[in-house]
């Protein structure tokens, strides 16, 4: 159901899972949560395209709480299996939920499972095909309204998808990301706070 307590149960179920398939080694719990199909349950949560959530099911605070911790777990576990996660196409949910969501908190999250499947060759290769170039490199732009640990993540991620890629050597440079690099190194714009 949607009460508050089943909200914390299913987000402890998760976290317990997580615990149990943590460990590299364990090929076992890896091979079940694949054959379980638990990165696609938490992909349901985080899939702007998926008709099954309604919004009249769950509150937004409810569904945002899920969606942040969804996100958590699969940062988590993409490393353990990427080319499960690749071939559920987890990468394209979790770009549309790039482009659908503007809050802080879930932008990160996304940026942070985004940067753990952008350090395989697999993923890279679909990525410049996906639009996902154009939208980090806005959020790098946008300097209002993005703050200087989302603009990071966005960065490391392109650094990871252009490594050793072409196609996304040359859509960085046919969306302008040279000159973005550029604005971006200029000392005047340097937010001189902390350790910038």
């Amino acid at each position: 159901t949607t009460r508050d307590e089943d909200v914390e149960f299913k987000k402890l179920l998760w976290t317990c899972v997580l615990c149990i398939v943590r460990d590299p080694n364990n090929s076992i719990a890896h091979e079940i949560i694949m054959n379980r199909e638990f990165a696609a349950s938490l992909l349901m949560y985080v899939d702007p395209n998926n008709t099954t959530l309604s919004s009249q099911r769950w509150q937004p605070p409810q569904m945002k709480e899920i969606q942040l911790h969804g996100l958590a777990i699969l940062f988590n576990i993409v490393p353990l299996i990427p080319e499960h996660f690749h071939a559920r196409d987890g990468h394209s949910v979790l770009i549309q939920f790039l482009s659908n969501y503007t809050d802080y908190e879930r932008k990160q999250s996304c940026l942070k499972a985004l940067l753990n499947t952008s350090e395989y060759d697999f993923f890279k290769k679909d990525f410049s095909d996906r639009g996902i170039m154009e939208i980090l490199l806005d959020i790098i732009q946008n300097t209002r309204e993005n703050s200087l640990d989302l603009r990071e993540l966005a960065f490391n991620i392109i650094s990871n998808i252009c490594k050793d890629t072409r196609s996304n050597q040359k859509e960085f440079r046919r969306k302008g990301g040279i000159e973005v690099i550029k604005e971006n190194l200029r000392y005047g714009e340097i937010d001189q706070t902390g350790n910038s």
